[in-house]
């Protein structure tokens, strides 16, 4: 939370100096590095989650396994990404600047991604809470002194997020009394490739279609438009980042070795029942607070405040749902990663579609469209999972 009080000024700050084109720039590189981040993770976080709470007695051989595999997948995705850069470069839209931007990017985030979540599965609150902090005053400290020497582009932001990311990773991995080391544990790594693989391809397929409409309206209509949807993202972020994030962190990882699934399934549905308008309101507060601080180059559209905050309330759903199929294990990941594979492909299909047409709506309104779909698909499948009584099946 202190983290993010931190680093919530400092994105109005750089949006406000640097100007929507610029910001633009910024959210590409920030969205690719998400999609390469896919590529070095491979699922991992998302096994880590599950493994460490159904074997605490091999948590260290589980963490030490991941190490390993993390260096494998981490330099073969970087060695594919360079040989294809030429190809990524024209799909997403970036130019060879921000293909490098992206790329390193990439790698330290999926070092904290994967470390933060060892540490969550290791109930390490602790560290957890100084490497956002640590974070957060990198990304203070550089970009302050960046900004006045990198001529108001988007190269202070960019750093500044970049040594941050990297700050934290270090904490997680050098802060431990009992460092994390590489070796291979030959059952426990198969057992994690098993689940991985599916992640993996529910991850990337997710990723795509959460992250492409920076890619389309940076295509389809101009940098200035994608560095308005970050200001409205921005606010949005701000309950979803800082308010959902946490619970969901904290509580999810545990999620699978909790066995009374059906008593789960019911406490949520009471409690999306009665969040759901909160969400919405807190989201439209939110939103129309941070976009007045963008500043008078951010054009504010009320409309646009309440499909956002629509998109908040229903991707709250959609996520819940979507860690609980999880948690269940083979057949859940399974069930996901089916399910966004057809996100992905509706997503594209509706961006394609509506941007031309409506621009900066169309971006929203898919996104918008795609979590209703899903979350209500999520919710059907999880009645199933507990009617056939599948949350309890063996790993």
């Amino acid at each position: 939370m202190i983290g993010g009080v931190i680093a919530f000024p400092v994105m109005i700050a750089a949006g406000r100096i640097i100007g929507p084109e610029e910001f633009g720039r910024y959210l590409l590189i920030i969205n690719a590095a998400a999609i390469f981040s896919v590529l070095f993770n491979y699922g991992l976080d998302i096994s880590m989650q599950r493994q460490l709470p159904k074997h605490p007695d091999k948590k260290y051989e589980i963490v030490k396994t991941l190490s390993l595999i993390l260096l494998v997948t981490t330099l073969t995705a970087s060695v594919s990404l360079i040989v294809t850069k030429s190809i990524w470069i024209k799909w997403l839209g970036l130019s060879n600047e921000l293909f490098w931007w992206a790329l390193v990017m990439g790698i330290f985030s999926t070092l904290m991604v994967i470390y933060e979540a060892c540490h969550r599965g290791l109930n390490n609150f602790k560290i957890l809470v100084k490497s956002n902090i640590f974070q957060s005053i990198i990304l203070l400290i550089t970009f302050s002194i960046l900004i006045f020497s990198a001529q108001y582009t988007h190269v202070a932001i960019t750093l500044s997020t970049l040594l941050g990311i990297f700050g934290a990773a270090m904490v997680y991995i050098l802060g431990p009394k009992k460092r994390f080391k590489i070796k291979i544990d030959l059952t426990m790594a198969k057992q994690m490739l098993k689940y991985t693989t599916l992640i993996f391809f529910a991850a990337i397929t997710g990723v795509i279609a959460s992250k492409a409409y920076v890619f389309f309206l940076n295509q389809m209509t101009s940098l200035y438009w994608v560095g308005i949807y970050g200001a409205y993202l921005t606010g949005s972020n701000l309950f979803m980042n800082r308010i959902f994030t946490p619970f969901y962190k904290v509580y999810f990882p545990a999620i699978s070795g909790t066995k009374d699934k059906r008593l789960i399934f019911k406490l949520l549905r009471r409690g999306l029942i009665r969040s759901f308008p909160i969400i919405f309101i807190a989201s439209v507060i939110l939103i129309y607070a941070t976009v007045r601080l963008f500043g008078q180059e951010y054009v504010l559209l009320p409309s646009l405040i309440i499909l956002f905050a629509l998109s908040n309330a229903l991707s709250v759903i959609y996520l819940i749902y979507q860690a609980l199929l999880h948690s269940q294990g083979v057949r859940g990941a399974k069930t996901v990663t089916i399910a966004l594979t057809i996100k992905a492909f509706i997503s594209l299909s509706l961006l394609y579609i509506l941007i031309p047409i409506w621009g900066i709506y169309g971006a929203i309104t898919t996104t918008i469209i795609a979590n209703t779909i899903f979350a209500l698909i999520y919710i059907y499948k999880a009645k199933v999972f507990l009617k056939n009584d599948y949350f309890n099946e063996a790993f």
